[in-house]
């Protein structure tokens, strides 16, 4: 089967999620630079399935390459998935439109997960999801950035569980390269390089014999064309005699 395309901004977050995603459900991606962006500048990641149709927006895809195995990426019942949906909307809609490297603007962040995990592992259910996924690398810049140590004074279950998804997710490896449309194009040499090219094999090895037959060659054809006027001007001499 054909591999998944994914066309997206290769350093956004959102990537990262959709790789980590895309490697715990076996699903081979290709990754391509572009995409699109939202108004206020956020990278919309487009995944083009093998039928040509194409899933937009971050969680759609992970929704997506989550259910293409039998696991619990998306819960383990309807009232779970709908426990996750919710999560991705708010790691979408409060989280990533914000500057989280600040401790302040850290703080109502960490406060809500902090309410939720207090006698949890996990965000939704007992198992790790595309939830716990998404907020996780939504928040790890700013955790690295503020310090885990930090943070973990004032939330250590927020931390105790950022840092539990951060040893479950596995690392993200290079995707497989999409092939370039314009390699084909890039082989093939244009017809002018291919006329240099045909030019330069056909003249002599030596820089200094080639220079020779092309000035041989052009003094040949200006003794040709003195010879062509000196004729023509005695042609109209005897036209005048006569």
């Amino acid at each position: 089967m054909a591999p998944l395309r994914l066309e997206a901004d290769v350093s956004a977050v959102s990537t990262a999620k959709i790789l980590t995603v895309a490697q715990l459900s076996g699903e081979s991606l290709e990754l391509a630079a572009g995409g699109e962006r939202t108004p206020c500048g956020l990278a919309i990641p487009i995944l083009i399935l093998p039928s040509g149709k194409t899933v937009r927006h971050t969680n759609a895809i992970l929704r997506r390459l989550a259910s293409t195995m039998d696991s619990t990426l998306t819960g383990s019942n309807f009232v779970e998935a709908a426990q996750v949906d919710s999560w991705l909307e708010w790691a979408s809609l409060e989280v990533d439109h914000h500057d989280l490297c600040k401790e302040e603007a850290m703080a109502p962040i960490c406060a809500a997960l902090e309410g939720q995990l207090k006698s949890r592992t996990f965000l939704v259910g007992q198992r790790l999801t595309i939830a716990d996924i998404s907020v996780s690398m939504s928040v790890k810049y700013a955790v690295e950035k503020i310090g885990a140590e930090k943070l973990r004074e004032k939330y250590p279950n927020a931390i105790r569980w950022a840092q539990t998804c951060y040893h479950q997710v596995p690392a993200v490896a290079a995707p497989k390269a999409a092939p370039a449309p314009t390699k084909k194009a890039a082989e093939k040499p244009a017809p002018a390089a291919a006329a240099e090219k045909k030019e330069a094999a056909a003249a002599p090895a030596g820089g200094e014999g080639g220079n020779s037959k092309k000035e041989d060659k052009k003094k040949a054809k200006e003794e040709e064309k003195r010879k062509k006027e000196e004729e023509k001007k005695k042609e109209e001499d005897g036209e005048l005699d006569g």
